[in-house]
């Protein structure tokens, strides 16, 4: 049995009316929150777009930190050489720094 309380309840959707997109909010402060973390680049952009072959990163891997030159690139990481020539594995999110060329050691210290 069915109430008409029940009955009014259940309404048709509107035609004219666009219904929102499933995870996107339509209105208040989140309204452009996917957009904006889209955009967001965490990490000032190094990837392997930015970063080449033959540049110079430093990273910071727990508690080791190191510097090198990169061998190879990657979705995930890098591959870098340290004055030794020993390599390093790094991910991304580990690398603090970034120089297209070999960074120039201060003869004062």
């Amino acid at each position: 049995m069915t109430t008409p309380i029940f009955i009014k309840a259940l309404k048709k959707p509107d035609p004219k009316k666009k219904p929102a997109q499933k995870g996107e909010p339509t209105k208040g402060p989140f309204k452009d929150l996917l957009a904006r973390l889209a955009e967001h680049n965490p990490g000032g952009a190094k990837n392997e777009q930015t970063v080449k072959k033959g540049h110079h990163v430093s990273f910071k891997a727990g508690s080791f930190c190191g510097e090198g030159k990169v061998t190879t690139t990657g979705p995930d990481g890098l591959t870098c050489e340290d004055e030794t020539g020993r390599p390093h594995r790094v991910h991304w999110h580990e690398v603090t720094g970034h120089q297209t060329e070999k960074p120039k050691k201060n003869a004062g210290k």
